[in-house]
């Protein structure tokens, strides 16, 4: 049985802080902490993303990197939530 892909998302949007994020990424992938991670600027690049990185095959688990707060991301200033949703 496929465990499922484990995907990585950071906001590349943040200033000073998607540097960080993406480095740090780039670690955890290389640990084998994650099958793939990409750094993004926006939410529509991210969610494209995670639609196309492994067609047919299930994702287990997303782990976002930036800013916002339990429920809510932010990417640049445009917010994911249970709302837009």
């Amino acid at each position: 049985m496929d465990r499922g892909l484990h995907l990585l998302l950071t906001d590349g949007a943040a200033p000073g802080l998607g540097p960080a994020w993406a480095a740090a990424g780039r670690l955890a992938r290389e640990a084998g902490r994650f099958d793939a991670r990409r750094s993004v600027t926006s939410l529509e690049e991210g969610l494209a993303w995670l639609a196309g990185v492994s067609p047919g095959r299930p994702i287990s688990e997303v782990q976002f990197w930036g800013h916002g707060k339990w429920g809510r991301i932010l990417v640049g200033r445009r917010a994911l939530d249970e709302r837009s949703l």
